[in-house]
């Protein structure tokens, strides 16, 4: 399992990843400072918010990319059906793919808390709160984007349905709220109930009110904690339930 750790962190040295979401995160970080100097009040906090919505984005964006492509690319030069031939199981041969784009998920996390602590200053608790949440949100997409990956085979329409889950699990809360507003109960909102009900919350996950006013909720963390669990377990089951029925 470590020598496949090792391969996916040599894979993303090899494409450069690790330079090129470096300096899209401090480019975001330093173009979110300047917008928030521009604001008429509370510009330090304006600011502070507005960099961590970003470097979310970026996050998410930059290691979906990577591990769908990366995936996508193990197939088609036959990478795959070398590592099978040593002996490890299937399941965790998946595992321990999700344990090395985790890693360099930590990585970036670690690094983009550090600059946007540097450049701001946050409320100490919310800010460990935000980075362990951002953590655990970057895990679920990872294994979300390994599960269409190995699925689909495309690494383009792999990006593309992790991307419009993620953004839907992110706007989860908001559907929530206008579907339970009181009025008649249509269609539509028996959909979106539905919807609801098998995707996870990520608008728990790395809020930027932390940042500013600290946890106010402790049920909060509790939400997110275990959503991370039950939802990474099962995109991992799905992700090995398929790989091992594939062939080779």
């Amino acid at each position: 399992m470590f020598k496949q750790v090792r391969y996916i962190l040599l894979t993303a040295q090899r494409d450069f990843l690790f330079f090129a979401l470096a300096i899209c995160v401090l480019a975001a970080v330093a173009l979110s400072m300047f917008l928030g100097t521009n604001t008429v009040t509370e510009q330090s906090e304006t600011a502070m918010v507005f960099a961590a919505s970003v470097v979310r984005g970026v996050l998410i964006l930059g290691l979906t990319i990577f591990t769908a492509f990366s995936i996508s690319r193990f197939f088609e030069n036959r990478e795959i059906d070398l590592m099978l031939v040593r002996p490890v199981s299937r399941a965790k041969f998946v595992l321990s793919f999700w344990i090395g784009f985790s890693m360099i998920a930590l990585l970036f996390v670690v690094f983009s808390s550090i600059i946007l602590y540097l450049f701001s200053t946050p409320n100490l608790e919310g800010f460990l709160f935000w980075s362990t949440s951002l953590l655990l949100e970057t895990m679920i997409v990872l294994a979300l984007t390994m599960a269409a990956a190995l699925i689909l085979r495309s690494a383009v329409s792999a990006v593309l349905l992790s991307l419009a889950f993620y953004i839907l699990a992110r706007l989860s809360g908001f559907i929530l709220m206008i579907v339970t507003k009181p009025g008649p109960e249509t269609i539509q909102n028996k959909i979106f109930m539905g919807v609801s009900s098998v995707i996870p919350r990520l608008d728990f996950f790395a809020k930027t009110e932390w940042l500013v006013y600290g946890v106010s909720n402790g049920t909060d963390v509790i939400h997110y904690m275990l959503q991370a669990v039950v939802f990474i377990a099962l995109l991992l089951a799905i992700a090995i339930y398929d790989f091992q029925r594939k062939e080779f």
